[in-house]
């Protein structure tokens, strides 16, 4: 049987065993965004080692007596945006703290920073962008908010810079980006408007057309039939419409309409040759 004298010392040291192993925590919370949490782990200067004692994430424990100054914490398990409370377990007389806490704690949300176009590109920044993003480029033509281009997100929490080659039309522009996240969720910008002092686009023929309409530059173009199907359309200087029927359509150059005419060529007949009198009655 124990002494009780015994006893009583061995439940001090228990007692003083885990005061000196766990005196303090620190906390944070936030989601994941795609990246590892680092925490500074200092020295303990009375007992000479490592401050951090435990980690516990979402109330389960991940490591135990880490024995290295800076401490990775490996979030890779977690989806993006799902909630992630840190715990971490320290001794008395020092205090860890967190390196990079802003790669959970940036709730801020997507936004964009800044859009600017000028006459060769459109140029973009943003932030609190999430993985695996993407962004469309949108331009009002003859049937309203058209995709024009594309180009994929760079996913970093601070500021990210995109650019896209413009092509004009003469007079108004209206631009508009959205930003497509891989959870589904879209965010779109404010619509922003650029004036071309670019020549308004003619064509040759103006009326009646054979089987090729050139421009006096390359730019997109739309034929209609007059029950409004799209028939043709593309980007370039000539029109291939030797394919259509004879009959009326609606040209769209850069938003602007304009009539031309198929019509069915003319049958020219050759004058019939007399017969020669043969003289004979």
């Amino acid at each position: 049987m124990v002494p009780f004298n015994r006893f009583i010392n061995i439940i001090f040291l228990i007692v003083l065993c885990s005061t000196i192993g766990y005196a303090g925590e620190i906390e944070l919370t936030g989601v994941y965004l795609g990246k590892n949490l680092f925490v500074r782990n200092p020295l303990d200067p009375g007992s000479n080692s490592y401050c951090v004692t435990n980690i516990y994430v979402n109330g389960k424990e991940l490591i135990n007596l880490p024995r290295t100054s800076a401490i990775q914490i490996d979030l890779s398990r977690f989806s993006l945006n799902e909630s992630i409370e840190i715990k971490v377990l320290h001794k008395d007389g020092c205090t860890p703290s967190f390196i990079n806490p802003a790669v959970i704690t940036n709730n801020r949300g997507f936004e964009f920073l800044f859009i600017q176009i000028d006459d060769n590109s459109i140029n973009w920044i943003t932030a609190g962008e999430t993985p695996e993003g993407y962004f469309e480029l949108e331009k009002i033509r003859w049937k309203g908010w058209q995709r024009i281009d594309s180009i994929s997100g760079k996913g970093q929490i601070d500021n990210n810079q995109y650019s896209l080659e413009a092509a004009h039309y003469a007079g108004d522009n209206e631009y508009r980006l959205i930003f497509h996240q891989k959870q589904g969720r879209i965010y779109e910008s404010e619509e922003v408007n650029f004036y071309s002092l670019l020549k308004p686009v003619t064509f040759f023929p103006v009326d009646k057309v054979v089987d090729l309409i050139s421009l006096s530059r390359p730019t997109d173009y739309e034929i209609y039939n007059e029950s409004g199907d799209l028939l043709i359309e593309g980007f370039g200087e000539y029109i291939d419409v030797d394919q259509l029927d004879y009959d009326e359509y609606t040209i769209i150059i850069e938003n602007q309409p304009g009539q031309i005419y198929k019509p069915k060529p003319e049958i020219i007949y050759k004058p019939r040759r007399k017969r020669k009198n043969s003289g004979n009655q």
